[in-house]
Formats: structure tokens, sequence, C-alpha cells
């Protein structure tokens, strides 16, 4: 699958990782524009999906699993600035391959952000990270 998604579709594929974690830094603009990203690590493909909803000035960010997951993941978006003296962190639990992705959105169960934390974070660092837990 990887192999087909690097040379079919690379313009959605955002990275790879085979580090034990697997994280992906998110440019500025990045965070202002719909789009999704096939993103590869553990060995398993996951979907990023972003939205940024100019009326409600929020980023909603969820990640699904490809497939059914043999482990539970979580992602997170962590915002950073000033060398790490000043962070902000969301995470949530990677989203089932059968779940619908606006349902997600608008459930509530997507990481949101306000433009105005974005904006906060201007100067800094986005990383998306996804980490397998025990549970």
């Amino acid at each position: 699958m990887q192999a087909h998604v690097e040379t079919t579709h690379s313009s959605s594929l955002l990275a790879r990782s085979q580090a034990a974690e697997a994280t992906w830094e998110l440019s500025q603009a990045e965070c202002y524009q719909n789009s999704h990203h096939v993103l590869f690590g553990y060995g398993e493909a996951f979907l990023l999906y972003k939205r940024f909803d100019i009326p409600q000035r929020k980023m909603y960010m969820a990640v699904h699993h490809c497939w059914e997951a043999s482990s539970v993941f979580r992602y997170s978006l962590q915002l950073e600035k000033n060398c790490g003296n000043q962070s902000a962190l969301f995470s949530n639990v990677v989203h089932s391959a059968r779940e619908d992705v606006q349902q997600v959105f608008l459930s509530g169960e997507a990481i949101r952000v306000d433009f105005d934390m974005l904006m906060n974070f201007v100067k800094g660092k986005r990383t998306v990270r996804i980490t397998a837990t025990d549970k």
C-alpha cells in the first residue's frame, strides 16, 4: 500500500516515519487549508483529515486508521513556541476506519483549535504525533 501511495498519490502523502514515535510537522499555512493526507507509522497506514471552518474560526483535525487496527493508537497536535517554553497539547484516540469523518467533526470527537490559539503559536512548531497505547 505504501509503495502505491508514494507513486500514484504522492501529493496526499504527508510523510512516513519508521521511528518508535511517528511525528510530522505542519506548516502554519497547512493549518488553514482543508486537506487529507496519508501517514505511515508503526507499519500501519493512517488518514489525517484537516478542515478549517472560517465562520467558526476553528481548525478541526482527525486521524483515522485505514483498516481495523491490531493496536490502539492516539494522535495529538502539539503547538510550541519560545524554544518549548510555551506549548499546548491536543490529543484524541485514532478513529476507526468505519467512522465517518464528517460525523467525527460534527460530534466534537476531533481535535478543535481556535484561530486565536493558532495565531498565538504562529512563529512556533506544530507537530502531529501518533503513538501506540496499551489500551
